[in-house]
């Protein structure tokens, strides 16, 4: 599924290879629901960032939500 290798790959807690693969299936699962009502970018963007705590994200380059949400939107 395409949501799970852009979120996996992402990683935004660090957490591979050390973690089990479905590890962020609870997300991904949100997110799908998500963008089943939402196809806006913007809200995508915050909805990745309440999703994925930034304050938890320790990579400021994993904190760039717009880009993942462009990702999962097929945007870019």
């Amino acid at each position: 599924m395409k949501i799970e290798r852009i979120i996996n790959s992402w990683d935004p807690y660090s957490l591979f290879p050390f973690a089990p693969k479905d590890e962020y299936s609870t997300e991904i699962s949100k997110i799908e629901d998500f963008i089943k009502k939402n196809h806006d970018l913007e809200a995508l963007s915050k909805y990745l960032g309440k999703l994925f705590d930034d304050q938890i994200i320790f990579e400021e380059e994993k904190k760039d939500f717009l880009k993942i949400a462009k990702k999962i939107l097929g945007l870019d």
